[in-house]
């Protein structure tokens, strides 16, 4: 027996799966900063091949929320933030990081309520 899943189907389920873990990271940001990542991807992924018109902004706010991981991971090798580590205005190339998520949330709500 093979189960016959159409193409729309899967990328809903995609996409459900990405909105999901993009919300679960946020238990604990740092150490979910990966599973927000992996979501931000696939709902980014979802919305291309479903061809939506929020699809160009779930990418700016995927790579904003790459570039601030990215730079987390980076300050965190260097020792943190801190006296004896970098100095605390380090912190400010995290900041895509958290405006990617809120502006990833952002386009979530709206894409669910204003759009079919």
């Amino acid at each position: 027996m093979s189960i016959n899943i159409s193409k729309e189907l899967f990328l809903k389920i995609v996409f459900i799966f990405g909105t999901v873990a993009f919300l679960i990271g946020v238990i604990d940001p740092l150490e979910g900063s990966i599973v927000i990542c992996f979501g931000a991807i696939l709902i980014t992924i979802a919305s291309y091949f479903r061809k939506e018109t929020f699809f160009k902004w779930f990418l700016v706010s995927t790579l904003l929320i790459l570039t601030g991981v990215i730079a987390l991971f980076v300050v965190s090798s260097f020792g943190g933030l801190g006296k004896d580590a970098l100095s605390p205005w380090w912190g400010l190339v995290i900041i895509p990081y958290p405006i990617g998520w809120f502006f990833g949330v952002v386009l979530l709500v709206k894409k669910l309520f204003f759009t079919k």
